[in-house]
């Protein structure tokens, strides 16, 4: 979550407690949040209600009538930092890591083969055919990246991709395949 917003513009009267919104959806404002405006910070008095275009402000406006001024909301709501609400936050931060989490790898490869190369530059990493050779024997279809002391390798589950740099993409199925189109 932002820890601002400051869309659009604002008009409030002198002494008045209702600010309206030009071009704002202020829809994720709470009571206790900050209006920062020509210096000024006031506290929200209350959430606003659809269209989520004007504010109650919890004391009146001191300063000047504003109209189509530039301003902040600041989101700092003690309720924003209580222990059900950070819970919430964290359940919706996870739900939307589960579904990157769900994406499919795909990883950049020197090659994909069967033949160690010569020597491996720490990092590199190689797809591994089907029947490989020398310290790959044994470990066919995995990913195979040189520490720079030894190979480590990783057996990729369907549907994951490896980019061979001028030779184009790779599909693992049981084994790895060019990437049709």
């Amino acid at each position: 979550m932002a820890e601002f917003y400051y869309a659009g513009t604002v008009s409030v009267s002198p002494a008045g407690t209702t600010v309206t919104g030009a071009g704002v959806v202020w829809s994720d404002v709470l009571a206790g949040d900050t209006l920062e405006l020509v210096g000024q910070r006031v506290t929200v008095a209350a959430a606003p209600a659809s269209p989520y275009t004007s504010l109650t402000l919890a004391a009146p406006w001191s300063g000047a009538a504003q109209a189509d001024a530039a301003y902040v909301i600041r989101y700092d709501a003690p309720q924003r930092f209580t222990a059900a609400y950070m819970a919430t936050q964290v359940r919706a931060l996870v739900a939307k890591a589960g579904i990157i989490e769900a994406a499919l790898p795909c990883y950049r490869v020197q090659a994909v083969g069967n033949a160690p190369p010569g020597a491996p530059v720490a990092g590199d990493m190689y797809a591994l055919g089907a029947a490989p050779t020398g310290a790959w024997a044994g470990k066919a279809g995995n990913l195979a990246q040189w520490t720079g002391a030894g190979w480590q390798f990783t057996m990729p589950g369907v549907g994951w991709l490896a980019y061979v740099g001028g030779a184009g993409l790779y599909v693992f199925d049981a084994g790895w395949a060019a990437f049709p189109g």
